[in-house]
Formats: C-alpha cells, structure tokens, sequence
C-alpha cells in the first residue's frame, strides 16, 4: 500500500503501541499525522522523538470525554 503523501490519526498516540506507530509513520513519506491521546497512560515523552521531527505535522489532541 502506497501511504506517502497521505494524513493519518492515530487514537492513543501517546501510549507504548501508538508511539510506536507514530514513529514509524514520521520515519515513511506522510503528509501530516495528528495524535489523540488523553494522556491518562499515555506521555508525551513517547512521542519526544516523533515531535523533534520538523518536516512532519504532528498536532496533539486531549479530550477528557474520551477518557475511559
């Protein structure tokens, strides 16, 4: 499947499956990737390496509705 130059959102992007996730998407070709996490596992020092990037879009979302 061809995923360069697409947008992606990854639901819980700060936990240990999402960050890896986010991680490998920052290291392919995409357009943007948004992150939702409402960080009650998830920190934001998972994705300290994907945010150092500067040629990826990476935006933070926290919404406590989505909080279990």
């Amino acid at each position: 499947m061809d995923i360069r130059g697409k947008r992606f959102v990854v639901i819980g992007g700060a936990g240990l499956i999402g960050s890896h996730t986010v991680d490998q998407l920052v290291s392919k070709d995409v357009f943007e990737i948004v992150v939702y996490d409402n960080f009650v596992r998830g920190t934001v020092e998972n994705l300290a390496a994907s945010l150092k990037d500067p040629l990826r879009h990476l935006k933070r979302k926290s919404d406590s509705r989505l909080a279990a």
